[in-house]
């Protein structure tokens, strides 16, 4: 996990209420690993609830309060930010102003690494090349622009810090599981499309080991097969068979979307005209990615990673054994 050894001071993770955020603490938690969690909203905090961590309420855009979440920590795993397909300017206060905060604050207090959680989008449509840290970035949305803004001012400031570019990370907890819940899927996008993949666990992982290692350059992480949407979508429905995935056209959602995204209205959404444009990028990582890290994935294709997911989300009801009448 954490070479720790004479290093009690705790580590800071921004965005701990997340999604990827909440499988940090729990990892960190689980070994025994000093956490600090910093989250915005207070009612969120009760996610945190079961986890041995260290619960602080901080805000990117309130530098002051900042202080109190950075101080005496050895190093801060970031993931806090609007994530979301939005405009640059919506994205902007947090992912990156925000960011250049908390690099000024942590520097000035002495920690000693910051990782950023940054986005495979910070590369553009490559037509299938793989692509990796020395790669171009040459983002097709506003959201690969913000991380890639927001990695060039870790780059150029006084602290200590790596960008791991994560891909499509899945989860129970994720934007596509939780719109299956409801048993459909209307999916706007070109089936054959390939995109790098990681299930929530090594993604977390990723981010921790990266506190460690001795890297400095931007690192691509995914599993070790970049598979369509078609392939997940089968694997998906072999293991849940009552999902029910709808083709849509993208051009003509899209054009919806971007209808809709001009009405005055402000509140943040997951299902943007960008978030079309992101599930129709091309992209792939060679296998192998993480072992820049020292690790091997836990779940190296989705083929072991999403029945682990549907395991892990099963529903139960807590029965005492006494009044538990069910055969076994």
């Amino acid at each position: 996990m954490l070479d720790v050894t004479g290093d009690e001071r705790p580590i800071l993770v921004t965005g701990s209420t997340g999604f990827i955020g909440l499988e940090v603490c729990r990892l960190l938690s689980s070994a025994g690993i000093a956490t600090r969690a910093m989250f915005r909203r207070r009612h969120r905090a009760a996610l945190l609830a079961p986890l041995d961590v260290n619960p602080v309420c901080a805000n990117l855009t309130e530098p002051q309060s900042l202080r109190r979440a950075v101080d005496g920590c050895r190093a801060v795993i970031h993931l806090a930010g609007r994530a979301t397909f939005e405009p640059y300017d919506r994205l902007a206060p947090t992912l990156v102003q925000g960011t250049e905060s908390l690099a000024t604050v942590a520097s000035s207090a002495g920690v000693d690494r910051l990782v950023f959680g940054s986005s495979t989008f910070v590369h553009g449509p490559e037509d299938g090349t793989t692509v990796s840290g020395s790669s171009t970035t040459n983002p097709l949305l506003d959201y690969g622009r913000a991380k890639v803004d927001a990695e060039t001012i870790l780059h150029d400031g006084s602290i200590d810090s790596v960008a791991i570019r994560l891909p499509h990370v899945y989860g129970w907890n994720d934007l596509l599981f939780g719109i299956l819940r409801s048993g459909y899927l209307p999916f706007p996008a070109t089936f054959d499309t390939r995109f790098p993949r990681l299930q929530v666990t090594d993604a977390a992982r990723s981010l921790i080991a990266a506190v460690d290692v001795q890297a400095n350059d931007p690192v691509d992480v995914a599993d070790d097969l970049s598979a369509t949407w078609r392939h997940f979508f089968d694997v998906l429905t072999t293991y849940l068979p009552t999902a029910r995935i709808i083709p849509l056209p993208a051009a003509a959602v899209r054009t919806g979307l971007q209808m809709i995204e001009k009405l005055p209205v402000r509140k943040p959404s997951m299902l943007t005209s960008d978030t079309v444009r992101g599930w129709n990028q091309d992209l792939s990582i060679e296998p192998g990615s993480l072992g820049a890290l020292g690790l091997t994935p836990r779940f190296a294709t989705i083929e072991t990673g999403i029945p682990a997911v549907l395991d892990s989300a099963l529903p139960y009801r807590w029965r005492h054994p006494i009044f538990d009448r069910r055969a076994a």
